[in-house]
Protein backbone atom coordinates (compact mmCIF):
# COMPACT_ATOMS: atom_id res chain seq x y z
CA UNK A 1 0.00 0.00 0.00
CA UNK A 2 1.62 3.31 -0.72
CA UNK A 3 0.99 6.58 1.65
CA UNK A 4 -2.04 7.82 -0.20
CA UNK A 5 -3.80 4.63 0.30
CA UNK A 6 -3.23 4.54 3.99
CA UNK A 7 -4.54 8.25 4.45
CA UNK A 8 -7.77 7.27 2.34
CA UNK A 9 -7.63 4.53 4.84
CA UNK A 10 -7.15 6.39 8.38
CA UNK A 11 -10.19 9.18 7.04
CA UNK A 12 -12.61 6.09 6.19
CA UNK A 13 -11.99 4.51 9.56
CA UNK A 14 -12.14 7.52 11.34
CA UNK A 15 -15.44 8.12 9.51
CA UNK A 16 -16.82 5.34 10.27
CA UNK A 17 -16.13 5.44 13.97
CA UNK A 18 -17.78 8.98 14.07
CA UNK A 19 -21.07 7.63 12.46
CA UNK A 20 -20.65 4.46 15.06
CA UNK A 21 -20.39 6.77 17.76
CA UNK A 22 -23.50 8.87 16.28
CA UNK A 23 -25.14 5.51 15.63
CA UNK A 24 -25.06 4.54 19.53
CA UNK A 25 -23.09 1.67 18.76
CA UNK A 26 -20.22 2.17 21.37
CA UNK A 27 -18.55 -1.23 21.07
CA UNK A 28 -18.39 -0.90 17.03
CA UNK A 29 -16.90 2.72 17.64
CA UNK A 30 -14.51 1.41 20.07
CA UNK A 31 -13.39 -1.47 17.27
CA UNK A 32 -12.78 1.14 14.66
CA UNK A 33 -10.76 3.66 17.03
CA UNK A 34 -8.59 0.70 17.68
CA UNK A 35 -8.68 0.36 13.96
CA UNK A 36 -7.92 3.27 13.45
CA UNK A 37 -4.88 3.78 15.47
CA UNK A 38 -3.51 0.55 13.65
CA UNK A 39 -4.21 1.96 10.54
CA UNK A 40 -2.42 5.50 11.59
CA UNK A 41 0.82 3.60 12.91
CA UNK A 42 1.06 1.99 9.55
CA UNK A 43 0.66 5.66 7.93
CA UNK A 44 3.49 6.98 9.71
CA UNK A 45 5.50 3.74 9.11
CA UNK A 46 4.67 4.01 5.55
CA UNK A 47 6.01 8.11 5.62
CA UNK A 48 9.49 7.39 6.64
CA UNK A 49 10.01 4.54 4.42
CA UNK A 50 8.78 7.18 1.84
CA UNK A 51 10.76 9.61 3.06
CA UNK A 52 14.22 7.10 3.41
CA UNK A 53 13.81 6.00 -0.18
CA UNK A 54 13.21 9.52 -1.97
CA UNK A 55 16.58 10.39 -0.26
CA UNK A 56 18.00 7.65 -1.67
CA UNK A 57 18.38 4.95 1.46
CA UNK A 58 17.04 1.96 2.48
CA UNK A 59 14.28 1.87 4.95
CA UNK A 60 16.41 -0.10 7.68
CA UNK A 61 13.67 -1.47 10.56
CA UNK A 62 15.59 -4.26 10.69
CA UNK A 63 12.20 -6.42 10.76
CA UNK A 64 13.75 -8.47 7.79
CA UNK A 65 15.69 -10.70 10.60
CA UNK A 66 13.03 -10.70 13.25
CA UNK A 67 10.52 -12.95 11.12
CA UNK A 68 11.66 -16.16 12.16
CA UNK A 69 11.82 -17.74 15.49
CA UNK A 70 15.39 -17.27 16.30
CA UNK A 71 16.56 -20.07 18.49
CA UNK A 72 13.28 -21.19 20.77
CA UNK A 73 12.81 -23.88 18.54
CA UNK A 74 16.12 -25.25 18.84
CA UNK A 75 15.32 -27.57 22.10
CA UNK A 76 11.71 -28.49 20.80
CA UNK A 77 12.71 -31.88 19.71
CA UNK A 78 14.31 -32.51 23.36
CA UNK A 79 11.07 -31.45 24.88
CA UNK A 80 8.61 -33.22 22.62
CA UNK A 81 10.33 -36.75 24.03
CA UNK A 82 9.10 -38.48 27.25
CA UNK A 83 11.05 -37.09 30.06
CA UNK A 84 12.47 -40.67 30.71
CA UNK A 85 13.76 -41.21 27.27
CA UNK A 86 17.31 -41.26 27.18
CA UNK A 87 19.02 -39.88 24.01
Amino acid sequence: MTVKDHEKDVKEVKKAAEEATKANQPMLASLLQRAQTAVQSHLDHAKQIQQSLEKGGSHGTGSAGTSGTGSSGAGQTSRSKPSGTQQ
